[in-house]
C-alpha cells in the first residue's frame, strides 16, 4: 500500500523555529568539530533539508554564526538580570552574577569560547567588543549609583571586574578549586577595590555582605 504523498513529506516547522533549530546543529557541529567545520551544506544534512531552506533563515555562514552568537549572549544576559534582580546589596549582586557567569561557562562556556576565538566574521569580533563594552557601562554605572566614583574610576573598576571572571574559571573547571571560595574571593577583591578607589558608599545604600 503507497503512502500518501503527504504523509511522506517532512513535517514543515515554522520559521523561527526551523530557526533554531539550525543554530541547536550549528552548535552541535561547533562543539564536536570547531568553528571551522561548519558550513550550509553540512547543516543541511543533519536537518534533513535542502540547503536552500538553510539559506532562507540565515543570508550566509558568517551570519549563522554572529545569529548563534547574538543568542548566546542574549540567553547569558537574560539570565544575569534575572540573577541580580532584587539583590540586597552590591556585594549580594556581585555574587549573584558570578555565580551565573560560572553556571554559563558550566553550560555554555565551549561554544561561546569557539565563537569568539574564531574571529571568522568581522562583524562578530565587533560584536564580541562591543559586548564587553556593554557588560563594563553596566557594572559602572551600578558602581556609580551605590559609591562616590568618577566614570572613568567606574569603568576601570568595572573592566577589572569583567576580565577576572575569565581569568580565575580555569581553577574551577581544571584545578577543581572550591567555586564558592574563588567566588567569595572575586567578590571581596572587588568590593576592596571599590572602597579604596571611591570616597566612600552613596548614603543610605547597603553595600557590603
Amino acid at each position: 500500500m503507497n503512502t500518501p504523498r503527504a504523509t511522506r513529506r517532512r513535517r514543515r516547522l515554522p520559521a523561527p523555529q526551523r530557526r533554531e533549530q539550525l543554530l541547536d546543529i550549528a552548535a552541535d557541529i561547533i562543539r564536536e568539530q570547531g568553528v571551522e567545520a561548519v558550513n550550509m551544506e553540512k547543516i543541511a544534512a543533519r536537518a534533513g533539508v535542502s540547503k536552500s531552506i538553510v539559506y532562507r533563515s540565515f543570508r550566509n555562514r558568517d551570519q549563522l554564526l554572529v545569529d548563534m552568537y547574538e543568542r548566546e549572549l542574549k540567553l547569558e544576559n537574560d539570565r544575569m538580570l534575572a540573577a541580580i534582580d532584587g539583590a540586597t546589596s552590591t556585594a549580594d549582586a556581585l555574587r549573584r552574577s558570578l555565580e551565573t557567569y560560572f553556571d554559563m561557562v558550566a553550560e555554555r562556556g565551549e561554544l561561546q569560547k569557539r565563537l569568539e576565538q574564531s574571529r571568522v566574521s568581522e562583524q562578530l569580533v565587533e560584536r564580541a567588543d562591543r559586548r564587553v563594552r556593554e557588560v563594563e557601562e553596566y557594572f559602572a554605572s551600578h558602581a556609580m549609583r551605590n559609591y562616590r566614583l568618577w566614570y572613568q574610576q567606574a569603568i576601570t573598576l568595572a573592566a577589572l571586574f569583567v576580565s577576572g571572571p575569565s581569568a580565575v574559571v580555569d581553577l574551577w573547571l581544571k584545578r577543581g578549586w572550591s567555586r564558592e571560595e574563588i567566588i567569595d574571593t572575586c567578590v571581596r577583591a572587588e568590593l576592596a577595590a571599590v572602597e579604596t578607589v571611591s570616597q566612600g558608599p552613596v548614603e543610605g545604600v547597603r553595600s557590603g555582605q
